[in-house]
């Protein structure tokens, strides 16, 4: 009987070897990439979470900006209160001026007359 021939086989053997070599050098260099994505990941997701501090201390300094700075309607508000008391300021002005005068004339009366000891 004859020897049946396996140098096929044998060829397909080898070539499954080579091939699962070729699989394991894969695998382990879709691992090595995996943990490179991982730590880049790790990285972005720092600098991400630091720009969102900055952003909301950002939006925090606005905020206080924008509570204190005064709308135009608090400007005409202020104007026509300004306006209001430089009117009363001017009356008052009047007043003094008129009880100046008025201040003369008592004093006037309080002199005792000339020639009299005072």
């Amino acid at each position: 009987m004859e020897q049946p021939d396996y140098s096929d086989l044998e060829k397909r053997v080898a070539k499954l070897e080579d091939e699962r070599d070729d699989v394991v050098t894969i695998a382990k260099e879709g691992l090595r990439l995996s943990k490179l994505h991982g730590f880049n990941l790790q990285q972005v997701l720092a600098v991400v979470g630091r720009n969102e501090l900055n952003l909301g201390t950002a939006l925090e300094r606005l905020d206080r900006i924008e509570q204190t700075l005064a709308t135009k309607e608090d400007i005409a508000e202020i104007k026509v209160a300004l306006a209001g008391h430089s009117e009363r300021f001017d009356q008052l002005g009047h007043q003094v001026s008129s009880l100046d005068g008025k201040m003369d004339q008592i004093l006037a009366l309080l002199q005792p007359p000339e020639g009299e000891p005072k």
